[in-house]
């Protein structure tokens, strides 16, 4: 990913900081936490990148704004991710396996108004492991990179126990030129079938 003058390294790690304080604020009257499981397919550059992706949540226990109608709240995102390329040439890296950890932030409806669920919109950044720094005809400078999630979803909640959802993301791997050239990986299309619990 490549650092516009108004995102410089020291507002993206700034901004990274200002998440993790964030979260770190538990009002007195909060919620129960609870778990979550993901499994995603996507697909992306380089040279039509295609994969899966595994996570585990443990969401925050407390909700923002509980009795508007647009809550905020959040969750802890453990993943391991596997992606497969077509490389223009042969002795290019055709897959590679990523382990992040990240915290979200979730903004969604009080209730349900959209396809009988309730809609958020999500958004994370990250840090991530990299089993190798090349991946098709990318170099991705080092095998550290951060992980920028956003997305929009739907939840159905089956009980006060259970919720299945559905959401799609815009997921992006780079070092913020931490480690040049810092070419990236683009998941455009994350498509998510979630589990809470």
């Amino acid at each position: 990913m490549k650092i516009s003058p108004v995102l410089t390294k020291k507002n993206y790690l700034f901004f990274l900081y200002a998440i993790l304080m964030l979260i770190s604020w538990v009002p007195t009257n909060s919620f129960a936490a609870s778990h979550g499981l993901q499994i995603s397919y996507g697909t992306g550059d380089p040279d039509h990148l295609k994969g899966y992706r595994l996570a585990i949540q443990q969401f925050w226990p407390w909700v923002g704004f509980a009795k508007s109608r647009l809550n905020l709240t959040g969750y802890w995102d453990l993943s391991y991710a596997n992606w497969r390329t077509s490389p223009p040439l042969a002795n290019q890296p055709r897959s590679i396996s990523i382990l992040a950890i990240s915290p979200l932030i979730r903004l969604q409806s009080r209730e349900n108004w959209l396809l009988s669920a309730q809609a958020y919109l999500e958004l994370g950044i990250g840090a991530s492991w990299l089993s190798n720094n090349h991946l098709g005809h990318r170099n991705l400078g080092g095998q550290f990179a951060f992980q920028d999630l956003i997305g929009l979803g739907l939840r159905w909640r089956k009980s006060t126990a259970t919720t299945w959802s559905f959401s799609y993301h815009y997921l992006h791997y780079s070092n913020a030129s931490l480690f040049p050239p810092n070419q990236g990986i683009d998941v455009k299309h994350l498509f998510t079938l979630g589990y809470e619990f």
